[in-house]
């Protein structure tokens, strides 16, 4: 558990605002060890498919190098996207506060670490090791962004700090989550994957579009509540 879960943090008012609050995770979750084996079926494909056209077409290099590209860019697009697109998924969270007025935040700061490799042309593999290092320290704090953007105390430390004007994130450098104030929400039409919502914020109307995947959300903002 992350530290804005610590109860240090918050006051007995605060205790007793948080019961008045909803917070809405997001519910469906993938399981990424799936993600690798399928992207290398499909790379396998690619290079099958590769072979055979290049004995068909009579060893035309151009041909092959071409399928041999589009299977690479599904293949790490497949990645990408699972790692990345529905990764960010699971890091949001909607919350309404004891208003009623409800908020999108991003768990954001595990996806704000850096990781980056430094290349080195001695002997010694330390960078390589830093690498790794970093990278196996970000995923565990991806996971605990996961954990937050699931709890309902973690998205109203980082509400109410944004409501005093505090912000934990910036579009140069990232930070530790984004919250983005969308006012009240009204449900106006369900779809198969995505439900269509009105959000009124300081009299400024806009219709935004919402994963179906967030528990109890749809319910909350449907006609008449």
């Amino acid at each position: 558990m992350s530290d804005v879960n610590k109860k240090e943090l918050f006051s007995t008012e605060d205790y007793v605002c948080m019961q008045r609050c909803k917070e809405f995770p997001y519910s469906i979750r993938k399981d990424i060890s799936k993600v690798f084996p399928i992207s290398l079926g499909i790379l396998a494909v690619m290079i099958f498919a590769s072979a055979i056209s290049g004995a068909y077409l009579g060893g035309r290099e151009e041909a092959v190098y071409l399928i041999l590209i589009v299977g690479l860019a599904i293949f790490f697009g497949f990645i990408l996207k699972v790692l990345q697109v529905d990764q960010m998924r699971e890091l949001t969270q909607y919350f309404r506060d004891e208003k009623g007025d409800f908020f999108k935040v991003v768990f954001t700061r595990g996806a704000s670490m850096i990781s980056g490799y430094a290349f080195s042309f001695d002997d010694s593999n330390s960078n390589l090791e830093t690498y790794f290092d970093r990278m196996a320290t970000k995923a565990q704090v991806v996971s605990l962004d996961k954990e937050d953007a699931q709890s309902r105390s973690a998205a109203y430390y980082y509400v109410k700090r944004y409501k005093a004007g505090i912000r934990d994130h910036n579009f140069m450098y990232g930070g530790l989550a984004k919250v983005k104030p969308l006012g009240r929400l009204k449900l106006l039409r369900r779809g198969i994957r995505k439900s269509l919502y009105l959000s009124d914020y300081n009299g400024r109307k806009r219709l935004i579009r919402i994963l179906n995947g967030y528990r109890g959300l749809a319910e909350t903002c449907s006609y008449g509540d």
